[in-house]
């Protein structure tokens, strides 16, 4: 038997049998029985961590556990007080999973598209698109799955859970957009992703979203990336969807921007994620489970998911380290991002890796 650092007037002390020697609670009764000498006794019973949450859909969420969320609740599941603007097709704002994250006096719909201009060949404008309100509801549904990868409630025992227990600020900048096929897209302008920058900078945000791209690139558009990330904003956006052409777009390829590529379930590069010279992370990209506009959860694949996985995380990293500057943050998750089979780091398919939600954390916390 040995003691085991007791308070004051106390001592505790623990025995070891052999293993199968003795039950535990047989053990435990006959120190009991030795009278004065032993006031209580209990057997050494395990205990388990608790991060994984209770959502019903965690399980699918194989995202989750590819950037190491689970290992990383250990030690923060993310403030309140950190807002991270999706700038998007807007939200359903009533989604179980999403309303209690969103700051509703903070989201906004700054979509302002004049009616007489016309969409490109072979589709059709439709729903809002004209004048800005307070009513950032989402029409296509791609805006609602990237907040809910951010930070959808976990442990509410819905449906799964985000990367983040962070606020949602919803910024919607991107119209519904319908192809004769029937496909519906969000699309927009610089002007109103200009004004989206400017609002979540003024509102406070903590890290900018933007699962979005475009070939051509805006002076007003990268003057306003600037002035987010010297205000101290992380700034994340999607590499892209079309490897075939590997277009530069932007704002990913913009300076201080973490730009996000894709990673399939089992841990290569997605065959549609576009990559270049600008590609900061990779991050889970298909088959992703998330809020529906419908208020369901289900799956969606590209970079726009990817990215809203590194938003999360960075998330995490200011709720930790609050003190820490967008361009600390950015670097932190670069230098412990897991490279892919082993390349050599920075790369142009994958930059520096696959995120990783608890080492970055950790790097943190020895800080």
């Amino acid at each position: 038997m040995s003691p085991e650092n007791p308070p004051e007037g106390v001592s505790w002390y623990r025995a070891r049998y052999e293993p199968g020697a003795i039950d535990p609670d047989t053990a435990a009764h006959e120190l009991k029985e030795r009278g004065d000498l032993v006031r209580e006794a209990s057997p050494n019973y395990y205990r388990a961590t608790q991060a994984t949450p209770n959502d019903p859909g965690f399980p699918q969420q194989w995202g989750l556990r590819q950037i190491n969320a689970p290992d990383a609740w250990e030690i923060e599941r993310g403030e309140a007080s950190v807002v991270v603007a999706v700038l998007d097709t807007g939200c359903a704002m009533a989604h179980p999973e999403l309303s209690p994250a969103i700051i509703g006096a903070a989201s906004t719909d700054l979509v302002d598209i004049n009616p007489a201009v016309q969409a490109p060949t072979d589709w059709a404008w439709d729903g809002d698109r004209a004048g800005r309100d307070n009513d950032p509801a989402d029409e296509v549904g791609h805006g609602t799955h990237v907040a809910g990868i951010i930070g959808a409630r976990a442990n509410n025992g819905l449906q799964g859970a985000g990367v983040a227990g962070c606020s949602l600020m919803i910024v919607r900048v991107l119209a519904r957009l319908v192809h004769i096929s029937g496909t519906v897209i969000g699309f927009g302008t610089s002007f109103d992703i200009t004004a989206g920058i400017q609002w979540a900078i003024d509102h406070h945000a903590s890290i900018i979203n933007m699962s979005f791209g475009f070939t051509d690139a805006s002076v007003h558009e990268k003057e306003a990336v600037e002035r987010a990330f010297a205000s101290g904003i992380v700034v994340v956006a999607a590499m892209g969807n079309d490897r075939d052409t590997n277009a530069i777009l932007r704002p990913a390829a913009y300076r201080d921007v973490i730009a996000v590529g894709a990673l399939e379930p089992h841990g290569g590069l997605w065959n549609q994620s576009q990559t270049g010279t600008h590609i900061s992370l990779v991050a889970p990209g298909v088959d992703i489970e998330s809020t529906l506009m419908d208020g369901g959860f289900g799956p969606m694949n590209g970079t726009s998911m990817a990215a809203a996985f590194v938003s999360g995380v960075a998330a995490l990293v200011r709720s930790h380290a609050p003190e820490l500057s967008a361009r600390q943050i950015r670097k932190v998750l670069q230098d412990t991002a897991d490279p892919l089979s082993g390349g050599v780091r920075p790369n142009q398919e994958s930059g520096w890796g696959c995120v990783n939600a608890a080492k970055a954390l950790v790097a943190v916390s020895s800080t």
